[in-house]
C-alpha cells in the first residue's frame, strides 16, 4: 500500500502552488484530506493525471473521488479548469460539488 495525493503536488504547482511560501507547500503536501491509501499498482496508474486523464476503475468509487478532490481544490483556492469541473461532475451526476 501507499500513500497518494487525491489532488497531485504537481497538478497543484501548475495551478498556483507554485506561488505559495514553503509552509503552504509543506501544509498541502501533508493534509490528510487529499492523501489516500491506494495500491502501488493504482498510485503508479494514476500518476499526475487529472479526472479527465483516469479515474478508479471501480465506478462505485469515481464520485467519492471526484468530490475529494473538488474539497481540496476549493480549500486551496485553487483555479480549476472548467473541462475537469465538467468531467468530475458527471461522475455524481451533480450540478455543483464545489464546497469545501
Amino acid at each position: 500500500m501507499e500513500l497518494d495525493h487525491v489532488l497531485p503536488l504537481s497538478i497543484a504547482w501548475d495551478l498556483g502552488a507554485h506561488a505559495w511560501t514553503p509552509q503552504q507547500r509543506r501544509a498541502f503536501a501533508n493534509d490528510p484530506a487529499n492523501l489516500v491509501l491506494t495500491s502501488r499498482e493504482a498510485n503508479q496508474e494514476k500518476s499526475n493525471l487529472l479526472p479527465s486523464e483516469w479515474l478508479p476503475p471501480d465506478r462505485g468509487a469515481r464520485c467519492w473521488y471526484v468530490r475529494k478532490m473538488a474539497h481540496v481544490v476549493a480549500t486551496y483556492g485553487l483555479p480549476f479548469p472548467a473541462e475537469e469541473q465538467t468531467v468530475m461532475k458527471k461522475q455524481c451526476r451533480l450540478r455543483e460539488i464545489w464546497r469545501p
